[in-house]
């Protein structure tokens, strides 16, 4: 992939939508690379089939633009006199600023850009757990010129990357393929480590929790055992009380009762 890499702008995604009446537009994102509001780019449109041959090229150009510096935007484009494509890119020729000269490509400056992407497999699983979703491949220093871990080509100059933004000296350092797995080794053992400690965590609360359920029946049961004594008490008063009142009633019948005695005498007493 050919590029001038002090190229401002980079073209970084294709998206694109048909309609019913047969319209089709399409969805060019770009990357505002500078510390500048791009106000117009123009470029070449590579179109290419889904088997990623190139089908033709077009001239493209786009104004009114207000893209913030350091930011994404997109611009339309009808694409509905083109031959039916599947993929698309744009190689950035001029960009205009809100202020300043504007920038032109100059031809002698292209580059073979083509990062060294790790292909997948545990190593680039490693490197994308370390260093983010956007890692690529790994830094490289080539004489004037320095690779991100994003894939971004940077000139040996530019202390960050013109991309991501990431310091070099830091990015150079870091992601080596030996520290990049030690990094990613002692990653996975935090997170095995932490899994530990919240199974433990939870078996903890899973006891906590079976000793506050037996402690509830328990307590349950006391309070169960408590009104049995209770009813029990209850009950044997009242029955106590109704023994004591049918005696009483028992002895105040018999104290007003006459003598059978004295009930026989009179009985048989003559006239």
């Amino acid at each position: 992939m050919l590029m001038d890499i002090a190229c401002p702008v980079e073209f970084q995604r294709f998206e694109d939508a048909r309609f019913g009446d047969g319209r089709r537009q399409a969805y060019l994102t770009f990357l505002n690379e500078s510390e500048q509001t791009v106000t117009a780019l123009s470029g070449r449109m590579a179109l290419r089939g889904r088997d990623g041959r190139l089908l033709e090229k077009h001239a493209v150009s786009f104004s009114r633009l207000q893209a913030a510096p350091g930011a994404p935007f997109t611009c339309h484009l009808a694409v509905d006199g083109f031959q039916d494509f599947a993929g698309a890119s744009v190689a950035v020729e001029s960009v205009s600023f809100a202020q300043g000269e504007p920038w032109t490509l100059d031809t002698s400056r292209l580059t073979d850009c083509t990062p060294p992407l790790l292909p997948p497999g545990p190593h680039r699983t490693a490197l994308v757990a370390v260093a983010g979703p956007d890692a690529a491949c790994y830094p490289e220093a080539r004489g004037a010129l320095w690779v991100c871990v994003c894939g971004r080509f940077n000139r040996w100059r530019w202390l960050n990357c013109r991309r991501c933004k990431r310091d070099r000296n830091a990015t150079l350092t870091a992601f080596t393929p030996e520290r990049t797995q030690i990094a990613y080794e002692d990653k996975l053992a935090a997170i095995r480590a932490e899994d530990a400690r919240r199974l433990r965590q939870q078996g903890g609360r899973s006891e906590t929790k079976k000793r506050e359920a037996a402690a509830s029946v328990r307590q349950r049961q006391a309070i169960r055992a408590v009104r049995s004594v209770v009813t029990l008490a209850a009950v044997t008063a009242t029955v106590g009380l109704l023994v004591f009142g049918a005696m009483k009633v028992t002895a105040r019948m018999q104290a007003a009762a006459p003598p059978a005695s004295a009930a026989a005498h009179d009985i048989l007493t003559p006239l």
